[in-house]
């Protein structure tokens, strides 16, 4: 077999739906974050930021207030989570200028 980033898939059949489906899951799996444990409290603590409906995206100090809800209280520990919900696309953080930090997107369709 050749490494194709092309994978045709037939409407009519579905031929070809299998060997793409097993290249994603193979590619989700070799990821690193998808394999690391996550704090209970990280789950609870972004399951309430989501509960946010009216908003497609919240403040940093927010969501900082939040997680110290669920006594995540250091900074670099909500960063990490942050990190690890936007690596899993969960949220969107963007961390390369102080104003994409100060927003945590958690619709990202919004985008």
């Amino acid at each position: 077999e050749t490494n194709t980033n092309f994978f045709p898939v037939s409407n009519l059949n579905w031929d070809g739906i299998d060997k793409l489906r097993s290249v994603i899951a193979d590619v989700a799996n070799d990821q690193a974050f998808v394999h690391e444990e996550i704090p209970v409290r990280w789950i609870r603590c972004i399951d309430s930021v989501l509960k946010e409906k009216d908003n497609d995206w919240l403040p940093l100090n927010k969501v900082r207030a939040k997680a110290k809800s669920f006594d995540i209280i250091s900074l670099g520990e909500v960063d990490m989570m942050l990190q690890l919900f936007h690596d899993l696309g969960i949220v969107v953080h963007f961390t390369a200028t102080p104003n994409l930090n100060d927003v945590v997107t958690i619709n990202p369709q919004w985008l």
